[in-house]
């Protein structure tokens, strides 16, 4: 299973490295239009456009159909997915694995849980993939369990004659149907707490103020970007400025230049800020105004407030 979620990682072909990848280490490669560019990409075993992997165990030493077959199936793109096992002779599954249409979104398709989950993580794939991976092995390793119990239960069942082949297989059914729901429940439980975790550009983990943060940018993507180069040619400094550049190398005055950029942006972003405020201020003020207009309106057409 693992296998089937892979990107390479570790090996030359690592598709969560170098450019393609951004500054957060996406492994996806689109498909489209080149533009006339001769070349291409590796291909992943996890592609982002697949819409269900399998493994399959068949096994006759373990008795009947129902117990010796096994369907682990994935919704969606196996790096973020969960094989759930299915036995072989279930005549029904769960119906939120019946639901899902590509062109429209629904909130309790098991797909869609996947696929959001999926997509969402292309935001900041290296940070999300930690919370992710660490859920998939949680609920993976809940899977082998209960699917290791029930192989137990139904063995020594049969064994000791208290149950029949219909009976057996309507108890695989029930239990395997209630762990796939548990999985799909779980995984939009993940999906909103990483809506919240990751957002604007941050990691929030809390309220206080120390639990949140800008992640920011790594320094390699950071020098093969325009950053390296700010301000550039985007900002004219102020002519006392110029002339404390004279005669000073070019490193040195790149550095002045930086300083006084960001002095001209904290000065302008002050000068929004007090503008906000006094806003803030008068709408303050205007809305007391028609609140006390409202209520004396009211007053005159005969209405009281309610105690």
């Amino acid at each position: 299973m693992d296998l089937l979620r892979d990107h390479y990682e570790g090996t030359r072909y690592d598709m969560t490295k170098g450019l393609a990848a951004g500054p957060f280490g996406a492994p996806v490669r689109w498909s489209g239009s080149a533009g006339g560019v001769i070349g291409g990409w590796e291909r992943p075993i996890s592609m982002y456009r697949t819409l269900f992997a399998f493994v399959l165990q068949s096994r006759s030493h373990k008795g009947p159909d129902a117990v010796g077959g096994v369907a682990w199936y994935a919704q969606d793109a196996p790096h973020g997915s969960v094989f759930v096992p299915f036995s072989c002779a279930q005549e029904a599954v769960p119906n939120s694995y019946l639901l899902g249409r590509q062109s429209k979104f629904h909130p309790q398709s098991a797909w869609w849980a996947f696929n959001f989950v999926n997509n969402w993580s292309l935001l900041r794939f290296n940070s999300m993939s930690v919370d992710i991976r660490g859920k998939i092995d949680a609920l993976q390793k809940a899977a082998f369990s209960l699917r290791s119990k029930l192989e137990r239960e139904a063995h020594e069942a049969r064994n000791s004659g208290e149950i029949s082949k219909t009976q057996l297989v309507t108890s695989l059914q029930i239990e395997s149907n209630e762990f796939a729901e548990k999985v799909v429940s779980e995984w939009w439980q993940l999906a909103w707490t990483l809506v919240a975790k990751y957002s604007d550009g941050y990691m929030t983990k809390g309220e206080a103020p120390d639990q949140q943060a800008s992640i920011g940018y790594p320094a390699w993507w950071l020098q093969a970007s325009e950053f390296a180069t700010w301000p550039g040619d985007t900002f004219k400094p102020k002519a006392s400025i110029r002339k404390q550049l004279i005669g000073v190398d070019s490193e040195t005055s790149q550095g002045f230049v930086r300083q006084a950029a960001m002095a001209d942006r904290m000065e302008a972003e002050n000068q929004s800020y007090s503008i906000a405020i006094g806003w803030l201020i008068m709408g303050a003020v205007l809305g007391a105004a028609m609140l006390a207009f409202a209520k004396k309106e009211s007053s005159r057409a005969g209405y009281q407030p309610v105690a």
